[in-house]
């Protein structure tokens, strides 16, 4: 039980931690954007 849950507990910080990298990038190119804009 407790060993299932982890098997399936990596694989889902994997793509949340995906998801997070992914979001501070294209924060980051947003922001980019808007100072060259100004």
């Amino acid at each position: 039980m407790n060993d299932k849950y982890l098997m399936l507990k990596k694989p889902l910080n994997r793509i949340t931690n995906t998801q997070s990298i992914l979001n501070r990038t294209f924060i980051f190119d947003k922001h980019k954007i808007f100072s060259t804009i100004s």
